[in-house]
């Protein structure tokens, strides 16, 4: 009977363990635990330049916005609203492949 009893016990463990590990992995994966820090999803501080609907070269299409030509989007980079225009959308993070070209 006793080893019926432990065998109970280490259950428990195991599943407050898996629980724990799940909750870990769901915070990571929802955003809410920043691992990376706030500077990965910083446009500026990758090397790109927020770029809005209105700025020369930036079109629109069924997707989104896309860089001007020569620029390259960067996924997962953020660039929030326009501050100069409150009804605008969220800008794109745009960096310059010409210029790593050309050095």
């Amino acid at each position: 009977m006793k080893k019926a009893q432990s065998m109970s016990l280490e259950t428990v463990i195991i599943a407050i363990i898996v629980i724990i590990v799940l909750v870990v992995l769901v915070f990571v994966f929802t955003g809410k635990f920043n691992v990376f820090g706030k500077t990965t999803k910083d446009c500026s501080a990758q090397g790109g330049q927020c770029m809005y609907s209105g700025d020369p070269g930036v079109t629109k299409n069924t997707l989104g916005l896309t860089c001007p030509d020569g620029y390259t989007s960067m996924m997962g980079v953020t660039c929030k609203k326009n501050p100069t225009d409150k009804t605008a959308e969220d800008g794109i993070c745009c960096i310059n492949v010409m210029n790593d070209l050309t050095k």
